[in-house]
C-alpha cells in the first residue's frame, strides 16, 4: 500500500567489526519521508533474527554473513539492504610476571597474549594494575606498597579489527 505523493522508505543501517561470540551492534540509519519507520526485520545470516530497530547480536561462528534489513513505513511501503559482515576471531589475552629481590614491591608484567593463525595482529594493550591505575605498556613494570597482597590484574589485548579480550589473573606481591 502507497499513499499518493510519499516516497518509499530508504533502508539503511551501520555495524562495527563482528567479533566471534561478542555482542554485535546492529544500528538502524534508514530514513523515510512517508510518515516514519514503524518496522524493522532483521536477518543475520546465521538463522537469527530480530524485530528491534537497534539489535544486538552474538555470532557463534567464524565466517562472512549477509545481514538483511527491511523496513516498512507508516504508510505500508517497504525496502531491504543487505551488507556483508566478516566475523573475526578475538585475541587471548594471557601475561606472566616476576617478581625481583629489589626493590620491595616491584613486579614486571609479560604480555603473553596470543592470536590464532591468520587473524589480525595485536595492536593495543590496556592493563588495570590497580583500581585506577592503568597502562598501555606492553610489559609494564609496577610497584606495590602492600606485601603479602594478592592484586588482581587485568589485562586487555585489542587487535587491528577492533576484537578484544581481557584476563583477569591474581598477581602476589611478597
Amino acid at each position: 500500500r502507497k499513499v499518493a505523493g510519499s516516497a518509499p522508505p530508504l533502508a539503511d543501517f551501520a555495524v562495527e567489526q563482528a567479533c566471534l561470540f561478542d555482542s554485535t551492534q546492529f544500528s538502524d540509519m534508514s530514513i523515510s519521508s512517508g510518515g516514519g519507520i514503524t518496522a524493522w526485520a532483521w536477518d543475520f545470516g546465521d538463522g537469527n533474527t530480530s524485530a528491534l530497530q537497534h539489535p544486538v547480536h552474538a555470532y557463534g561462528a567464524l565466517g562472512t554473513y549477509n545481514v538483511s534489513l527491511v523496513v516498512t513505513d507508516y504508510s505500508g511501503c517497504t525496502d531491504t539492504i543487505v551488507k556483508t559482515l566478516s566475523v573475526e576471531q578475538a585475541p587471548t589475552a594471557a601475561f606472566t610476571y616476576h617478581q625481583p629481590c629489589q626493590p620491595p614491591g616491584m613486579v614486571f608484567l609479560y604480555d603473553s597474549s596470543f592470536v590464532q593463525p591468520g587473524a589480525a595482529p595485536i595492536t593495543q594493550w590496556l592493563w588495570e594494575i590497580e583500581p585506577g591505575y592503568f597502562s598501555s605498556e606492553i610489559n609494564p613494570a609496577y610497584t606495590f606498597e602492600a606485601f603479602d597482597t594478592c592484586y588482581v590484574v587485568a589485562l586487555t589485548v585489542t587487535d587491528a579489527n577492533g576484537c578484544s579480550n581481557t584476563r583477569y589473573d591474581s598477581v602476589c606481591v611478597v
